[in-house]
């Protein structure tokens, strides 16, 4: 049986950061945890369920003294996750990536502290 992990192109690295997020057209907005990036995607944790195919502005504040990441992408998948509310897949569009790098960066700090 295939695995999430066998289906994707980009190593997952794991990393908890705050996101405020907007689904347009439906002007929904909200907070959810960054729970994993790649190199095409993130994994959040939502107390709302995500309607795959939405699209989706995101907005990471990273600890590194320059202004929020914006960021847009589409949701993938979003399911039910016990004790967390939901989980969901959103894949990266247009991405640029010296943002990328900025998330990757302090993946690797908190990996050292």
């Amino acid at each position: 049986m295939e695995t999430d992990a066998d289906r994707r192109s980009f190593e997952r690295i794991k990393l908890e950061l705050p996101i405020k997020f907007k689904i347009s057209p439906e002007n929904i907005e909200g907070d959810f945890i960054l729970r994993d990036v790649g190199g095409n995607g993130l994994g959040v944790v939502s107390k709302k369920k995500l309607s795959p195919e939405s699209n989706i502005d995101l907005w990471v504040k990273i600890p590194d003294n320059k202004p929020e990441l914006h960021i847009k992408g589409k949701v993938v998948w979003s399911r039910e996750a016990v004790g967390e509310g939901y989980r969901a897949g959103i894949v990266f569009e247009k991405l640029d990536l010296m943002p990328l790098w900025r998330i990757f960066r302090e993946a690797r700090i908190k990996a050292r502290d």
